[in-house]
C-alpha cells in the first residue's frame, strides 16, 4: 500500500466528524506589524490562546453542522494555495481538543499520544503546581492603594532610586563583594528564605496590579516547586487582549521592575547603616531582588517573564511553539524525507531557526543540570525527581522519535530506509565518539603557601626610613642589615646621656676625697648609675634603628620601596623573612577525592598561585592521616571569599571555633621548588590540580556508573 493510500485511509476515520467550538469562547481581533492575529479567551478555565489568520479562518468554520470533509472543501475554496494540508488540519483539531475548546459531546477519535498520561504524571512530580485561589478580588481591592506606584511619575522615582543604589554598591564594591561571608550563618539562611518568599509575593502581586491597570483579570494564583524551591505564579494571560504590545511588556516585566526597586532601596540602606544585622538583611535583599530575579526571569529561552517580553518585541505570537514546530518540520522534511509543508514565512524562518536551536540547546543544559542537582542534592526525594526527569525528557521523547521514524503517523510516513540510515549514522558517531574521544579527569582544590619557619621583622624604636639595603625577594643571611631608620631625638638623648655621665664622673673624681662633699658625691654616684642605665636603654634604641635579619631566608614586602622616608611607629611590620627550606603549599582535598585519585606521598601535582598568575609543579611530601572538619587556613574558606564551604560549629565544640568545614577534608603538603620560593609569601592562596589517567568517554561512563551502583548498595546495606 502506498503512502498516499495510508493517509487516505487514516482520513476516513475522522472525516465524518462534525467538530464544534464552544459557544462561550470569546475571540478578539489584533493586528501586529500589519499581520492579523486572534486571541481566544476560555472564560471557564481562565486560559488565553493566540492564533493566526489562517488558523482562525479554519476554526471559525467549526460550527458542529458540517462534516470535516465539507469543511476542508470550503477551506480549500476560500484560501486556495494558503490552505492547510491534512496533517496540519489534524494538528489543529488535536490542539483544540486537548485545550478543551471543542463543544462537549463532539466525537473524539482524534489521534492520542500513548505516552501523554505518563508524561503529565512525571511532569507533576518534577514541577508540581498548586493553585491557591482566584486573587482577582484581592488585587482589585489593593489596586487603589498601589495605583500611584504604577505610573510614569513612579518610573522617574524608580530610575533615581536605582541609580542611587548602584552608586552605593559600586562606591564600596570591595565591601559588597565580601558581604557574602555571613550568608552561611543559620540566621542568614532563615533571613534568605523569608526574604525570598516576601519578594516572590510582591513580584507576583505586581504582575497582577499592572494587569489590572489596563483592565485585565487575574483569575488564578498559586505555587509551583522547582527542586522543592517554592516559586509563585499568577495567571495574567488576559493581557493578551491588550491592544498595545508595550502594555503587555509592562505586565511581563512588572515583577522584575518592583524587585529591582526594592533591591535599590536596600542598597541605599546598606550603604548608610552601621548595623551589621541590617546590613546583612539588606545584602540578602539586594542579591535576591536583583541578580537572582534577573538571572531567572530575563532569560527568553525559558518560558518566564523574559520570553513573553521577547515574544511581544518581535511580535511573533507563540514564539516557542512555532519555533519548535519549524525545527520539527526541518527534521522531518530534510532528514527523514517526509513530504510536509510549512506556513512559516521567509521573514520568520531565520528567527524560528535560531530561537528554536537555542531553546533546544538550553533545554538540554537545563535538563542535565536539574538531573544532576536533584540526584545529588535532594537525597532520596531527589532520586525520584531525577528518574522522572530521565523518563519525561529523555526516554519518552526518544521512544516517540523512534516510533515515528519507523511507523510514522496516520498522515506522515517517513522513508524507513532513510530512517535506518539516520539512526545508523547517529549510532556510528556515538560508538566512535565513546571509543575514541578521550577525557582526562582532574580535581582542583584550594590551598595556601605556608612557611613553617619565618620571622616578621618589626622595629622597636620609631623613626624615619633613611636607607633600604635590600629588595623584596632577596636572599639574606642572619645579621645582614636590611633597613636603617633615623630618629634624631633618640640620638640627641643618647649624646646628652653620655655628656651627663662625663660631667658626673668628673665631679665624683674631683670631690671623692672631700669630706664636706661626701653626701653630694654619694648623690652623684646614684645619678651616675641612673645615667648609665639610661644610656644603655638609649643605645639599645639607637642600635635597633639598624634593622638586621634575624634568620637566613628570603625577604618579602611588595611595598618595600614605598617605605623610604616614611615614619615608622614602634612595632610596625617592615618585612617578612621566610626560611628557604620550610616552604610548602598546603591544600585541602575532599575525602572522596583522596580515594578516587589514589592520592599519596610522592605524586606530582600542579600548583597555581592566583595573585601571581603563575603555575609550577610540586611533589606531595605528606598527607594528613585522617579527614576532619577543622579550619586550618581561613583564607581559603568562604569566610574570606575562598572555595571551601563552611558551616557553624555545633554547640559544645571548641568555643574558639565558630565555624567548621561543611565536609571533611584531608590536608596535603606539597614541596615548592627552590627557585619559586623567593616569589611567594606566607598565606598566599592558590590551588592544586591533580590529573587522572586519560580514558575514553566509554570507560569513564562505565566507571562512573559502577561507582554510583557500588555506593548505592554500600549505603543501603
Amino acid at each position: 500500500m502506498t503512502e498516499k493510500s495510508n493517509v487516505d485511509f487514516a482520513i476516513q476515520e475522522w472525516m465524518n466528524l462534525c467538530p464544534q467550538l464552544r459557544e462561550d469562547l470569546k475571540i478578539t481581533f489584533q493586528k501586529q506589524k500589519g499581520e492579523v492575529s486572534y486571541t481566544i479567551e476560555d472564560p471557564i478555565n481562565s486560559r488565553y490562546y493566540r492564533v493566526g489568520l489562517l488558523e482562525y479562518k479554519f476554526i471559525s468554520l467549526l460550527n458542529g453542522k458540517k462534516k470535516l470533509s465539507d469543511l476542508i472543501i470550503t477551506m480549500v475554496e476560500d484560501m486556495q494555495e494558503q490552505s492547510f494540508d491534512n496533517h496540519e488540519v489534524l494538528q489543529i483539531l488535536n490542539w483544540l481538543n486537548d485545550s478543551g475548546l471543542l463543544q462537549k459531546g463532539t466525537p473524539s477519535n482524534l489521534q492520542k499520544d500513548i505516552f501523554s498520561s505518563a508524561n503529565e504524571k512525571a511532569s507533576f512530580l518534577v514541577f508540581p503546581k498548586f493553585p491557591i485561589g482566584k486573587p482577582d478580588k484581592i488585587i482589585s481591592g489593593l489596586f487603589p492603594f498601589f495605583r500611584p506606584l504604577l505610573g510614569n511619575l513612579f518610573f522617574c522615582v524608580w530610575i533615581i532610586t536605582v541609580l542611587c543604589g548602584c552608586y552605593y554598591i559600586f562606591s564600596d564594591w570591595k565591601t559588597f563583594v565580601y558581604g557574602s561571608n555571613d550568608i552561611l550563618s543559620v540566621y542568614s539562611v532563615i533571613s534568605f528564605a523569608l526574604i525570598w518568599v516576601m519578594l516572590k509575593i510582591v513580584h507576583e502581586l505586581w504582575h497582577g496590579l499592572v494587569c489590572k491597570l489596563y483592565g485585565g483579570d487575574v483569575r488564578e494564583a498559586g505555587i509551583m516547586l522547582l527542586l522543592l524551591i517554592p516559586l509563585g505564579y499568577v495567571d495574567t494571560s488576559s493581557s493578551w487582549n491588550f491592544p498595545s504590545k508595550w502594555q503587555r511588556i509592562y505586565v511581563s516585566i512588572a515583577g522584575m521592575y518592583i524587585e529591582v526597586f526594592i533591591a535599590a532601596i536596600a542598597a541605599i540602606v546598606w550603604g548608610e547603616t552601621q548595623s551589621k544585622v541590617v546590613q546583612q538583611i539588606c545584602y540578602n535583599i539586594i542579591i535576591l531582588g536583583s541578580i537572582t530575579t534577573l538571572f531567572f526571569n530575563i532569560n527568553p529561552l525559558m518560558r518566564f517573564d523574559g520570553y513573553y517580553v521577547l515574544m511581544d518585541l518581535v511580535e511573533e505570537p507563540n514564539l516557542y511553539t512555532r519555533s519548535r514546530n519549524y525545527i520539527h518540520y526541518l527534521c522531518k522534511r530534510y532528514i527523514l524525507g517526509v513530504k510536509v509543508t510549512t506556513n512559516t514565512t521567509i521573514r520568520q524562518k531565520p528567527l524560528f531557526l535560531v530561537y528554536g536551536l537555542l531553546c533546544f540547546m538550553w533545554r538540554i543544559l537545563i535538563y542535565f543540570g536539574i538531573f544532576l542537582a536533584s540526584s545529588i542534592m535532594l537525597m532520596g526525594v531527589g532520586m525520584i525527581i531525577a528518574i522522572c526527569v530521565l523518563l519525561m525528557w529523555i526516554l519518552i521523547p526518544t521512544i516517540k522519535v523512534l516510533i515515528f521514524m519507523f511507523f510514522g503517523s496516520k498522515t506522515e510516513k517517513p522513508n524507513v530506509l532513510r530512517s535506518l540510515a539516520v539512526l545508523g549514522t547517529v549510532a556510528a558517531f556515538c560508538v566512535v565518539g565513546y571509543q575514541n574521544l578521550t577525557w582526562q579527569e582532574k580535581i582542583q582544590s584550594p590551598g595556601v603557601v605556608v612557611y613553617k619557619n619565618y620571622e616578621i621583622v618589626r622595629n622597636y624604636c620609631p623613626g624615619f626610613v633613611k636607607k633600604i639595603h635590600i629588595n623584596s625577594g632577596d636572599y639574606v643571611k642572619k645579621g645582614q642589615i636590611l633597613l636603617i631608620l633615623e630618629n634624631r631625638e633618640k640620638h640627641v638623648a643618647l649624646e646628652k646621656t653620655k655628656y651627663d655621665i662625663a660631667i658626673t664622673e668628673n665631679f665624683i673624681r674631683r670631690n671623692q676625697n672631700d669630706e664636706e662633699k661626701r653626701i653630694q658625691v654619694q648623690i652623684a654616684k646614684e645619678k651616675l648609675e641612673y645615667f648609665h642605665q639610661t644610656m644603655s636603654e638609649n643605645k639599645a634604641l639607637v642600635d635597633s634603628l639598624t634593622i638586621k635579619a634575624p634568620i637566613d631566608g628570603y625577604v618579602f614586602n611588595e611595598h618595600l620601596d614605598s617605605l623610604y622616608g616614611k615614619y615608622i611607629a614602634t612595632g610596625e611590620e617592615l618585612v617578612e623573612i621566610f626560611a628557604t627550606d620550610s616552604a610548602v603549599f598546603r591544600a585541602a582535598i575532599l575525602e572522596d577525592e583522596i580515594e578516587q585519585y589514589a592520592i599519596k606521598k610522592g605524586m606530582d601535582v600542579t600548583i597555581y598561585i592566583v595573585s601571581l598568575q603563575m603555575g609550577f609543579t610540586g611533589k606531595i611530601n605528606s598527607v594528613s592521616p585522617r579527614a576532619d572538619y577543622e579550619i586550618k587556613h581561613p583564607g581559603i574558606t568562604a569566610l574570606a571569599g575562598g572555595d571551601l564551604v563552611v558551616e557553624q560549629a555545633a554547640q559544645g565544640q571548641n568555643s574558639q571555633a565558630k565555624y567548621r568545614l561543611a565536609y571533611p577534608h584531608f590536608y596535603l603538603e606539597v614541596t615548592i621548588p627552590k627557585h619559586y620560593r623567593k616569589l611567594l609569601c606566607n598565606e598566599q592562596t592558590g590551588y592544586i590540580r591533580i590529573y587522572r589517567e586519560e580514558k575514553t568517554v566509554a570507560e569513564l561512563l562505565y566507571y562512573k556508573i559502577k561507582s554510583k551502583i557500588q555506593k548505592f548498595y554500600a549505603s543501603n546495606l
